[in-house]
């Protein structure tokens, strides 16, 4: 009787570990994808000696360094990002979009011009799994055009994370 018992609760702690070991695979899986945060806060001020510039007056710093390819034209994009004003050409301002908060990648085909000039220039330079902050000059945002939470001829701050090309 006692064996059949013992029998038992082997049975449900192999259950049980099995259970635990699968959700933990899916959370591990979950994380790759889905950065904790950003570490964009506003209020920050940004050590600009720490960014690289581009010849079209991008700043970026890699947070992350990825290990995949880099995505090329035509192909779908994955990216979690946020996004802030940037005041006085160095402080973090208002987060004015997130796709961490809502906790959904954003995609989009690379050079169909569905994103602002800013966002095609540096995710065509990022690698697969590659965080980067990157300072967007109003020319390569939305120029001299205001939207709802962005004033015209604003600079921008973003910290992406290219999950994905397809």
């Amino acid at each position: 009787m006692y064996t059949k018992y013992l029998y038992l609760s082997l049975l449900f702690c192999t259950i049980d570990c099995n259970i635990i070991q699968a959700k933990e695979s899916v959370k591990q899986s979950s994380e790759k994808t889905m950065p904790a945060s950003s570490t964009l806060v506003p209020g920050q001020i940004l050590n600009l000696s720490e960014f690289t510039k581009t010849n079209s007056g991008i700043l970026y710093k890699i947070v992350k360094r990825g290990t995949g390819s880099k995505p090329v034209q035509g192909e779908t994009v994955v990216v979690h990002y946020q996004g802030n004003l940037l005041v006085d050409g160095k402080k973090v301002g208002l987060e004015f979009d997130s796709s961490i908060a809502r906790n959904t990648p954003f995609s989009f085909t690379l050079g169909a011009r569905q994103v602002i000039t800013g966002w095609e220039i540096s995710l065509a330079d990022m690698k697969i799994g590659e965080t980067r902050i990157v300072i967007l000059p109003s020319k390569h945002a939305y120029g001299n055009r205001a939207t709802s939470k962005i004033p015209a001829d604003s600079s921008l701050i973003f910290e992406i994370t290219l999950i994905k090309a397809l």
